[in-house]
């Protein structure tokens, strides 16, 4: 899947690319592919994008609309934690086929629920896992993935994005869209029905199981949500955590066969890189900061807190040396090297911004507590998303 055309040069195109990252269901290989890089449309320097990459920018256009749209909808008619409290989790019944509709149902998310076309989640999922393996191939082997599966890629990960309004509207709690989208009710019903398009469906003793835990998990998910917190990433934190061992225990509950289908053996371990995991919930908010040891990233990071929170000399250097002392403490970070993969398709091996995460949440706090802020830099500082990833360079 390769080919001779030249490049051109498409702005438009990486910045949607970029956007989706952000704003999307999958934070696959192909935005990390397509982003800040041209893409290979044409046969000389000046010609104009085919007609297939103008369509697909425009649908990814399109999307990115609505998703922004919904994301407002979705804060603005939030249901309170009273309400969540006061309204059950029906029990199940038999569930209908997977790939026709969800397998798992909850009375509270049943208008949302009939919403989403499973068939396609389930169709478009099972096409694309085995596409990032070899993407991801293509990059470890020759460092030049083949930027028409990157766009393949991106094109069916649209028909996933178009699901996610009908999940953000819903008012199911979760971080960001991604956190929409990997809530244990929605994404048990795309792992049942991606099983289902690839002729391993779930069994009745597997379905009664799995409801189990949706019903265990996405009462932990209401909790995780209402529970106050100091910093906006502390709720990303928990939450992935909490997904972790939902992923962990569904897995648990699957044959070989079908854990071979959603977790590909010969698939590396990336952030993003796999559907079924919480990588596509940090991979959007995750920075990376190239840094040569802790005391280069401290002086990286700090310049970048500095210009957000807008510090005075004074606060900048006490924010640096409480960056330089949690860096160096946070041995993890350094101890994972940086592999081609990493280097060539801008992506993160699983663990690294979780790493970075708690380590960055220790410094938040330290600075909370000793960084002479003021009260509106404090503010920000609370509310900040992005996660700042020490890179081994």
């Amino acid at each position: 899947m390769h080919t001779a055309a030249a490049r051109v040069t498409l702005p438009a195109f990486g910045a949607l690319s970029g956007a989706l990252a952000i704003a999307a269901v999958a934070g696959v290989a192909a935005w990390s592919l397509l982003h800040d890089r041209a893409v290979v449309v044409a046969a000389d320097e000046t010609a104009a994008p085919t007609d297939r990459t103008a369509e697909l920018e425009a649908e990814i256009a399109r999307l990115q609309q609505r998703l922004t749209e919904a994301t407002t909808e979705r804060t603005a008619a939030a249901p309170t934690t009273n309400d969540v409290a006061a309204t059950p989790t029906e029990a199940a019944a038999t569930p209908p086929p997977a790939a026709v509709s969800a397998a798992f149902v909850d009375a509270r998310y049943a208008e949302v629920l009939a919403k989403v076309d499973w068939a396609k989640i389930g169709e478009v999922t099972k096409e694309m896992q085995p596409m990032l393996v070899e993407l991801l191939k293509q990059a470890a082997e020759t460092g030049k993935p083949s930027t028409e599966l990157a766009l393949k890629l991106q094109e069916l990960n649209g028909k996933l994005v178009s699901q996610v309004p009908a999940m953000l509207q819903s008012g199911a709690p979760g971080f960001g869209p991604n956190g929409a989208y990997t809530h244990p009710l929605f994404v048990a019903n795309s792992l049942a029905a991606t099983l289902a398009a690839g002729g391993k469906t779930l069994d009745p003793n597997q379905l009664a199981a799995i409801d189990g835990l949706v019903k265990s998990f996405a009462a932990e998910n209401d909790a995780v949500a209402a529970a106050p917190r100091g910093f906006e990433l502390e709720r990303l934190l928990a939450e992935t955590e909490m997904k972790d061992r939902f992923f962990a225990e569904v897995t648990s509950r699957l044959t070989p066969d079908q854990q071979a289908m959603l977790y590909p053996r010969d698939m590396a371990e990336y952030d993003g890189a796999n559907l079924f995991g919480t990588g596509l919930m940090v991979r959007p908010y995750a920075a990376a900061i190239p840094a040569k040891d802790p005391a280069d990233f401290a002086r990286l990071a700090s310049n970048r807190m500095t210009e957000d929170l807008g510090l005075d000399d004074a606060a900048a250097a006490r924010v640096r040396s409480i960056l330089e002392a949690s860096a160096t403490r946070a041995t993890e970070s350094f101890a994972m090297p940086v592999d081609a993969t990493e280097k060539t398709m801008r992506m993160m091996r699983k663990g690294r911004a979780a790493a970075a995460l708690r380590a960055q949440l220790d410094a938040m706090r330290a600075i909370e507590r000793d960084g002479g802020l003021t009260a509106d830099q404090l503010a920000k500082l609370r509310k900040a998303q992005q996660i700042l990833v020490p890179v081994p360079r």
